[in-house]
């Protein structure tokens, strides 16, 4: 990863929130919308300090490896103390060792997050890792997009593992990040509300349109118990029907500007 100068920076709003990340011409060739997260860090480093930005870079090497390659996740080191820095660091109100996450939409800071757990977490590796991992991955999260949840029981028979196995591999196949797939089991407590609200009372592949960050529309895949004996017409079964959400948040119409 990069250690970060000044004119480098470019890369983030220096002077408010909802600032275009101003800068050189190579700013432009970034992608309008993006994640970037930022370690702020002194310029003489404690060892926890050291381990912090050290794992909140492995867990975003290791977290979202498309993402960093096509630019649209980026993670940078800081020094807050560095008076070239001295804008950036004052813009995101960091006064001592931080780690941001920024949600950049159309090149300008729409949202940020002060990751602070990283303090309490940094004792449990695999606890901090995946902490960061989530609130970054959720800033990456787009308004619009399809989700599938295949619910399953706590206990799970080798139907259902297949079932499971197959729906996330047609998701897989389909390479789209508007598309997403998880795993529920719909037999914990913590669970209940969600399988509630999709009548869930067995194991089923649920297939949802998300847009503007509400369930817009959902399905219940239930021809998957009777293509679970071909593998081929299963995966194209459950990708026909993503492909459909997916169609309709493309051709999804442009929001209306506001009457002044």
């Amino acid at each position: 990863m990069r250690r970060i100068a000044l004119v480098v920076i470019v890369l983030v709003a220096v002077a408010c929130l909802a600032t275009v990340f101003p800068g050189p011409a190579s700013a432009a060739d970034r992608p309008a919308n993006r994640v970037v997260a930022m370690y702020f860090h002194r310029t003489e480093r404690c060892p926890t300090c050291l381990k912090m930005g050290s794992y909140a870079e492995e867990a975003v090497k290791t977290g979202f490896v498309p993402g960093l390659k096509d630019g649209t996740v980026e993670f940078y080191y800081i020094d807050f103390q560095d008076p070239k820095n001295a804008k950036l660091t004052q813009a995101y109100g960091v006064s001592g060792p931080s780690l941001i996450v920024a949600k950049v939409v159309d090149h300008k800071v729409k949202q940020l997050q002060n990751l602070k757990e990283i303090w309490t977490k940094v004792a449990d590796k695999p606890a901090f890792l995946k902490y960061v991992q989530d609130q970054i991955a959720a800033a990456a999260t787009p308004p619009d997009r399809v989700v599938a949840m295949y619910f399953h029981r706590t206990q799970r028979c080798p139907t259902c593992l297949k079932m499971g196995a197959y729906s996330e591999e047609a998701v897989k196949q389909l390479k789209d990040g508007k598309v997403e797939f998880h795993y529920i089991d719909f037999q914990d407590r913590k669970n209940a509300s969600i399988a509630k609200n999709y009548g869930v009372d067995g194991p089923s592949l649920i297939v949802a349109k998300i847009v503007d960050n509400q369930v817009a529309e959902f399905t219940n895949l239930e021809d998957i118990w009777t293509k679970v004996g071909d593998k081929p017409a299963f995966l194209s079964y459950v990708k026909e029907n993503l492909t459909v959400y997916r169609e309709q948040i493309v051709q999804k119409p442009a929001a209306k500007p506001k009457a002044s």
